[in-house]
């Protein structure tokens, strides 16, 4: 790890976090063209941090071109919690902690100095204390706080599996103040956030859990992501030897040793229904829990409509002035088709298979 701060921005992308900034170390930088100084570098990366006066700690390599010179290509990076009072202050005027600006980071070190975080974390009330700071401030400041070392702490247990900064704040965002605590638990809880499938939260779970191939937390999760898998292909539910045939190509990769057998699928599939409850068994079709209960309260809201009284119309007539009208002829599936719509309290119409056309209910 290459211990820095960070000096200046030289080029920063928006819509992919790609940045190429300037830190300053005291550490030994190996030599070459970097054209910048003996203790600063240019440094290379996806979201680096560009806040002034906070410690970072750098892991990558130094990679040199004939156009850029020396550069510093990361792959991942730590903040550091700072140790001194003008490390504490720099830490929360940064921008890290949002509510708290230069005046108010200067007047909390001033009262608590280098217990500052101490306060944050076990007797917050007495921020209180500090002049500008309301119960409505405190609050913003403590939300600002807690969240910022949540990220930090997800940036500490997965930057090493190569997750990104924008992801770690994604991850936050989705799991909130308990981010931490449920990814070290189950890392494939990830699977739940939108654009971490199993394929990609397998190579991080397993790298920073060290998980075996076999592994049920492991198994659940492609069970579940074969399930979603199909849902976005329109299928409500999976015939559990459908489940057993996606699953199996999933859980096999790196699985050197044939430990995950067709038995331990079943069983970690089983544990879903009985135990996790986050699955349902209809005879042989295995449901999400979300899926068979809306299927069953759609063909009960169905059942009861169905019983509506249905008021009667002369179709035949409203047809035929139509075809005048519009100067058409009907054909006689069509006019069977509109004739049912107003003999039945229900009109379910699809489209043909593979038409791409949306189901649409018609209540008379």
């Amino acid at each position: 790890m290459l211990e820095c701060r960070y000096a200046s921005s030289i080029y920063y992308n928006q819509e992919n976090g790609y940045t190429v900034a300037v830190y300053e170390t005291e550490e030994n930088i190996p030599e070459g063209k970097n054209g910048i100084g003996k203790r600063q570098f240019v440094a290379v990366g996806c979201e680096l941090p560009r806040n002034e006066g906070i410690g970072i700690s750098l892991k990558g390599q130094w990679k040199e071109s004939e156009k850029y010179g020396k550069q510093y290509h990361v792959a991942s990076f730590q903040i550091q919690m700072p140790t001194t009072e003008e490390g504490v202050k720099a830490y929360l005027s940064s921008g890290l902690v949002k509510g708290i600006g230069p005046v108010i980071a200067e007047r909390v070190v001033e009262r608590f100095g280098k217990n500052t975080f101490y306060v944050f974390e076990e007797c917050p009330e007495r921020l209180l204390e500090i002049p500008g700071i309301t119960q409505k401030k405190l609050e913003q400041i403590l939300d600002g706080y807690y969240q910022s070392e949540n990220i930090r702490q997800l940036s500490i247990f997965l930057s090493s599996a190569g997750v990104t900064p924008k992801k770690i704040e994604k991850i936050q965002e989705h799991f909130g103040h308990k981010a931490v605590s449920i990814i070290k638990k189950d890392p494939f809880r990830l699977c739940e956030i939108e654009g971490f499938g199993f394929k990609t939260v397998d190579p991080i779970a397993r790298k920073v859990k060290h998980f075996q191939a076999d592994n049920p937390l492991r198994i659940k999760a492609a069970i579940l992501y074969v399930l979603k898998e199909a849902e976005g292909e329109g299928h409500l539910y999976l015939e559990v030897s459908d489940i057993l045939t996606r699953a199996k190509p999933l859980l096999v990769r790196g699985d050197k040793k044939g430990s995950v057998t067709e038995r331990k699928i079943r069983d970690a599939g089983n544990s879903l229904i009985k135990d996790d409850k986050e699955l349902i068994c209809s005879y042989t079709k295995i449901y999400s829990k979300k899926n068979y209960e809306s299927e069953q309260k759609a063909v009960i809201q169905l059942a009861t409509l169905s019983k509506y009284p249905i008021k009667r119309y002369d179709v035949e007539k409203w047809i035929s002035n139509l075809e005048a009208k519009e100067h058409i002829k009907l054909a006689e599936k069509q006019r069977k088709g509109i004739e049912m719509v107003f003999q039945n309290s229900i009109s379910i119409i699809t489209g043909g298979p593979g038409s791409g056309d949306y189901v649409k209910i018609r209540l008379s």
